[in-house]
């Protein structure tokens, strides 16, 4: 056979198949391969038929079952397909991203669905198009819920009418999404950033922006840290002054230290030591150890304030209260430098012995270097100033 005949009749076979399949479904789309190879069987259209065969067949064995889907206004459909992605990849990773965006009431929901004798049973409603009915569209999108439809004939008229006008609408997990969410849900989302491992998609972006347009600050603050990091958004500094303001307003302590390290380093506001020395202030009222030290780097370097150690060195205290590392090192290191305090070799292997037993990584290298630097002695008095260190009640 020449090449123009190979052409016409792998042409052909292509044509006759692909008809078949569009009309009738995989199967005839297959059986019909066989049947016109067995009839007109030529070694050179052999190989090129059976890829064909083989993928409609595997398309066919492998086809999940129709889901209806109808996308919320504005929010775009995810094309993923179960059978397409492992669920340790892909599927559960964006899974993740959307658990995490959900505020604490929505995923409560979720939470309370594992006490239920039969998961798969439970009919959640919510409002189409708000920021938990986006999660459950999307999940729907992604083949791993369906919508229930309401029995409107055993519904008082008033209600059913109400329903309509809110949009209320019903779903439904089915196996695949259950055996996802439940496995996910015991990783903690509770971080206002993101789990490294999510992936943010749009709908996880809309589903933030509806619960920040109600005015829910932790909404606003995640929406801050996305803009900011350009985490399933464009970097848009100015977008993320405008979440981190709003949430700070709402005494978010937070949003408050984010908009603080904002006008701190001059990253979309003007750089304004007195405003970011305010909200740190303003945010310490929260005991966050975070904010505290940044509070103490400011007194460190004289920043917005006279330079002052002594003061540095009582607010980076109150953080090592609360078993911050990063200032037990700082602590550690102003001792063995001597700087601004009387250099004192014991007190700082203590504080590095004290970060390394809370997460530094760098603390083993400055402990190196006391091995080095003092006696036996020097050093088990630093290690049993350690082990008698207790955090200072507040």
């Amino acid at each position: 056979m020449n090449a123009l005949q190979y052409g016409i009749l792998a042409a052909n076979l292509s044509v006759l198949a692909l008809s078949l399949y569009a009309f009738c479904g995989n199967a005839i789309g297959v059986l019909a391969c066989g049947i016109y190879l067995w009839k007109n069987f030529d070694p050179w259209v052999f190989g090129a038929a059976l890829f064909f065969v083989v993928n409609q067949s595997m398309a066919f064995l492998f086809e999940p079952a129709p889901v209806s889907r109808k996308p919320a206004p504005g929010v775009p459909v995810l094309k993923f397909s179960p059978k397409a992605l492992p669920a340790s990849s892909e599927i559960a990773r964006t899974i993740l991203g959307l658990i995490w965006c959900l505020k604490p009431s929505d995923r409560s929901i979720l939470v309370a669905m594992r006490q239920m004798e039969d998961p798969l049973n439970c009919i959640v409603g919510t409002i189409r198009g708000k920021g938990n009915g986006i999660f459950w569209q999307t999940l729907m999108d992604m083949g791993l819920a369906s919508e229930e439809a309401v029995k409107e004939s055993e519904m008082p008229p008033d209600l059913l009418a109400h329903m309509k006008e809110i949009q209320s609408v019903r779903f439904r997990l089915n196996e695949t999404g259950w055996k996802l969410i439940n496995a996910l849900l015991d990783i903690d989302v509770s971080a206002d950033e993101p789990p490294v491992d999510a992936i943010i998609v749009p709908q996880v972006i809309s589903i933030l922006r509806c619960y920040a347009e109600d005015g829910k600050d932790q909404a606003q603050l995640r929406l801050g840290q996305l803009y900011s990091r350009g985490r399933g958004v464009v970097q848009d500094f100015g977008q993320a002054i405008y979440w981190y303001q709003s949430a700070a307003e709402k005494g978010n302590p937070a949003a408050q230290n984010n908009l603080g390290m904002a006008y701190y380093i001059g990253q979309g506001v003007v750089q304004d030591y007195s405003r970011a020395m305010e909200l740190f202030l303003e945010a310490s009222a929260k005991q966050s150890p975070v904010v505290f030290s940044n509070i103490a780097v400011m007194y460190l370097l004289g920043h917005g304030v006279p330079k002052d150690t002594n003061v540095a060195l009582d607010w980076l205290l109150k953080a090592a209260d609360k078993n911050y590392s990063t200032a037990m090192m700082v602590i550690g290191k102003l001792y063995a430098k001597g700087d601004g305090v009387a250099q004192d070799y014991i007190a700082a292997y203590m504080w590095f012995t004290l970060a390394g037993k809370h997460g530094a990584k760098t603390a083993s290298e400055w402990l190196a270097t006391g091995d080095k630097l003092m006696t036996s002695d020097q050093i088990n008095e630093a290690k049993e100033r350690a082990e008698a260190w207790k955090p200072r009640a507040v």
